[in-house]
C-alpha cells in the first residue's frame, strides 16, 4: 500500500472503532443515559433540582448529584447560568446538613462527585450524622429509611458503620423479612423501598447477619410482578401494580446482595424498569399516572447502571469528557456524535483515494 494511503486509513479505522464503541452502549446505559439527558433539562437557575414544592430542593438535588455520578458524569460539571448542582449542595449545607436526613443525603452526594464530606459547604456531615445517633438504641433516626441512608452515607464516607447500627436495623426487621418506613415490625405494615435500602444498608456496612439479607430477599420475591416489575407493599392494594421507583430500588438491592436481575431474562427487573421510561427519557411512576416523574427517573438511573448505594466517586475521565449533557433548554447533540465521527472518517477515505489518483496521474 502507498505511503500516502495509510495515515488516512489508520485515522478511518480508528474512527470506526470509535464509532463501534459507541454503537456498543448496552441497552441499559442508552435508557440511563436518556435519562440523564431529559434531567440536566430539569436543573434550575441556582444549581439546584425542584422539589414537590416546586422551587430548588436539597434533597431533590442530592439524589439527581448520585444519578449524574452513576452515568458517569460529574454532577459538579452539571451547570445552569454558572451554577453547579455541588455549588447548590455546598450552599446548602448549612441548614439542610443539621438533620439526620440531610447530612446522610448530602453525604451521598459529596462521596458520588469525589467532594469530602467531612468538609462540605462548610459543615462537617459526618460529625453531624455521629451526633445524631441514640447511644441507647443505636438508631440514626427512628425512621428505618433514613436510618438506613445513614448507614449508607458512613461507608460513603469510608467510615466503620457502628455494630450498634447494624444491630438496631436487624431489630426492627419484621417476622415476613420486610422493613417498614416508620419502624413498625408489625404484620403487613413492611415495604419493598424500604426493605431494599436496608439490605443496600446492612450489604455496604459488611459486618450484618447473612441471614437477616436472605430473609429479607425472600420479602421482595412477594412482591414481585409478573413482569419482572416490583409493587410497593404486598397486599397495599388489588390488583397490585408495579412501579418505577420500587423496581429501581429492588434492582439495587437486589445487586447489593449479590443477586443478578440481568436484563434480557424474561421477567428481568431491569427490563420492566425501562418500560417505565417514557418518549422524552423521563420516567413515570407507574402506567397509570404516565407523567414524567423527576424521583422515579433518578431512582431508574443508578439501577439501570448495576449501581447500588452507596456510588463513590465512580471516576468520570472519558466518559464525563467526552459525553457533554447540553444546558437547559438546548438541544441534544449527544446522539450525533456516532455520526459525526463516521463522516470525518468517511471525508478522510476520500481524500486519501484522491490523492493517489493525483499522484498517480502525476507520475
Amino acid at each position: 500500500m502507498k505511503r500516502y494511503l495509510i495515515a488516512p486509513l489508520l485515522v478511518v479505522f480508528l474512527l470506526c472503532g470509535w464509532v463501534g464503541q459507541a454503537a456498543a452502549v448496552t441497552p441499559a446505559s442508552s435508557t440511563a443515559g436518556n435519562a440523564a439527558s431529559w434531567l440536566r433539562g430539569q436543573q434550575l437557575p441556582d444549581g439546584g433540582y425542584p422539589g414537590f414544592q416546586g422551587g430548588s430542593d436539597p434533597s431533590a438535588t442530592a439524589d439527581a448529584a448520585v444519578a449524574f455520578a452513576a452515568a458517569g458524569v460529574d454532577p459538579a460539571h452539571v451547570k445552569r447560568d454558572g451554577h453547579s448542582i455541588i455549588d447548590f449542595l455546598a450552599t446548602s449545607a448549612g441548614s439542610y446538613g443539621t438533620s439526620t436526613a440531610g447530612a446522610a443525603k448530602l453525604t451521598l452526594a459529596a462521596a458520588a462527585a469525589g467532594e469530602n464530606p467531612r468538609e462540605f459547604g462548610g459543615v462537617d456531615l459526618i460529625s453531624e450524622l455521629q451526633g445524631h445517633v441514640n447511644q441507647a438504641s443505636g438508631l440514626y433516626d427512628e425512621q428505618i429509611f433514613t436510618h438506613s441512608y445513614a448507614m449508607l452515607a458512613m461507608v460513603a464516607a469510608g467510615e466503620t458503620v457502628p455494630q450498634a447500627a447494624v444491630t438496631a436495623l436487624e431489630h426492627h426487621q419484621s417476622e415476613d423479612g420486610s422493613w417498614s418506613f416508620s419502624g413498625s415490625t408489625e404484620p403487613g405494615q413492611g415495604d419493598s423501598n424500604t426493605t431494599a435500602i436496608a439490605i443496600q444498608a446492612l450489604s455496604a456496612a459488611g459486618n450484618a447477619d447473612p441471614a437477616a439479607i436472605e430473609k429479607a430477599l425472600g420479602y421482595l420475591k412477594t412482591v414481585r410482578m409478573s413482569d419482572g416489575s416490583y409493587t410497593y407493599q404486598a397486599g397495599g392494594e388489588s390488583p397490585p401494580a408495579g412501579d418505577a421507583n420500587s423496581t429501581a430500588l429492588v434492582i439495587q438491592a437486589l445487586i447489593s446482595a449479590g443477586q443478578s436481575p440481568e436484563a434480557g431474562v424474561a421477567g428481568s427487573p431491569q427490563d420492566a424498569l425501562a418500560h417505565f421510561q417514557n418518549a422524552d427519557g423521563a420516567f413515570r411512576f407507574r402506567d397509570d399516572t404516565p407523567a414524567d416523574s423527576a424521583l422515579a427517573t433518578v431512582q431508574a438511573i443508578p439501577a439501570l447502571m448495576s449501581m447500588p448505594l452507596p456510588v463513590v466517586s465512580p471516576g468520570f475521565g472519558q466518559v464525563d469528557a467526552l459525553v457533554v449533557l447540553p444546558a437547559a433548554g438546548e438541544a441534544n447533540l449527544i446522539p450525533a456524535i456516532p455520526a459525526l465521527l463516521a463522516m470525518i472518517g468517511l471525508g478522510l477515505l476520500v481524500v486519501g483515494i484522491g490523492l493517489r489518483r493525483g499522484l498517480g496521474s502525476a507520475s
